[in-house]
């Protein structure tokens, strides 16, 4: 399977007009299917502080089913790679102010790609510039790094119209560490997080986040990634540091989990809203192997088994991977519940 090997981080920002600041953030990495492999410095981010760690956690999110690793193939815990950006925050660059010509065209490699022109105008519009939009369409628009950075945000900010390495590249930075740019580290009171989760086999679990969610089964490394963006995130921002201990209990609390009892009733239903061919075929391979109907028929509208009768590969697969929303547990009432607190190390002592 491939990856994507990360070699380099670099921080730069600079400060606006109000005093809020910008950072710009760039990684170094490489394909590992691709050949030659040479590493290429690309800008991952750019937003204030809160916008760009969403950024990093969305990054980390991918190390833990190792879509993304560091040199020679090494496994990086989702935990680390947050921390190491922290680290590189607090060595923060100055990066310059740059007037950007703007190529259009209708590709990547293009500053403005035609085929989204219609998101560009409304998110021009969104922030007042429609004029720079008129502009655009002239081919004829240009745009100053600092004097600009509503527009840098608007466009390629984090979550917005296009990636961020179209606009800025590395080298408009410069290589002396900023004080006054590092974030300030905080030390609120994090949101404690109650986890339950019960293993279904090797590969994985079924779990919620509270008692009014449903149970879902997922793979668990997708599970711990999940809780690097839905929960680590918010906590990482209320106290720095608190995302290196949360992930960790998190996945020690999945690997670790109680089985999930053999006599847990599994209602499954065959027709749900949003269905597709494949989660239908799904739910009918599923009731073939548990010998509930004959190969080839459909699944009932509605049918019932306990887990102990999950015997075969072919069942597991097929419970596993149905949807939430075709399946509900019945699980005997125990104890689960294991709530996450956090009392991690200071941001300076992360590792």
């Amino acid at each position: 399977m491939g990856a994507t090997i990360t070699t380099g981080k670099l921080s730069a920002a600079f400060k606006r007009a109000d005093g809020s600041i910008i950072y710009f953030l760039f990684e170094k990495t490489h394909e590992s299917n691709v050949f030659p492999q040479v590493p290429r410095w690309s800008c991952i981010a750019i937003g204030d502080f809160k916008e760009v760690m969403l950024q990093v956690c969305n990054h980390a999110s991918a190390c833990e089913g190792g879509s993304l690793q560091g040199v020679c193939r090494r496994y990086i815990k989702p935990e680390n790679y947050i921390a190491a950006w922290r680290r590189q925050l607090a060595e923060t660059v100055q990066i310059v102010d740059r007037h950007i010509r703007l190529t259009i065209g209708a590709s990547y490699l293009y500053h403005i790609d035609t085929n989204d022109i219609d998101k560009v105008e409304k998110a021009l519009k969104s922030i007042g510039r429609e004029n720079f939009f008129e502009t655009i369409k002239t081919g004829n628009a240009s745009l100053s790094l600092h004097q600009d950075i509503d527009i840098v945000l608007a466009l390629y900010g984090v979550r917005k119209v296009f990636a961020p390495w179209r606009i800025v590249d590395h080298y408009m930075t410069q290589s002396n560490p900023q004080p006054e740019y590092a974030p300030v580290p905080s030390a609120g009171k994090i949101n404690v997080v109650d986890m339950q989760v019960y293993r279904v086999d090797s590969n994985s679990v079924v779990y919620r986040h509270d008692d009014s969610e449903p149970w879902k089964f997922e793979w668990d490394f997708r599970v711990v990634g999940k809780f690097v963006t839905d929960h680590a995130y918010d906590n990482e921002m209320l106290q720095t540091g608190s995302s290196k201990r949360l992930i960790a209990d998190y996945r020690n609390l999945c690997e670790n989990a109680s089985k999930l009892p053999a006599e847990t009733k599994i209602t499954v239903t065959r027709i749900t809203d949003g269905d597709a061919v494949y989660d239908r075929n799904l739910v009918d391979q599923l009731a073939q192997a548990l010998g509930l109907v004959e190969k080839e028929q459909l699944a009932p509208p509605v049918f019932e088994f306990v887990f102990g009768d999950v015997k075969s590969q072919v069942a597991m697969y097929g419970l596993t991977s149905l949807k939430a929303a075709k399946v509900v547990l019945d699980i005997p009432k125990q104890k689960v519940h294991t709530a996450l607190h956090a009392q991690p190390d200071l941001f300076a002592e992360a590792a």
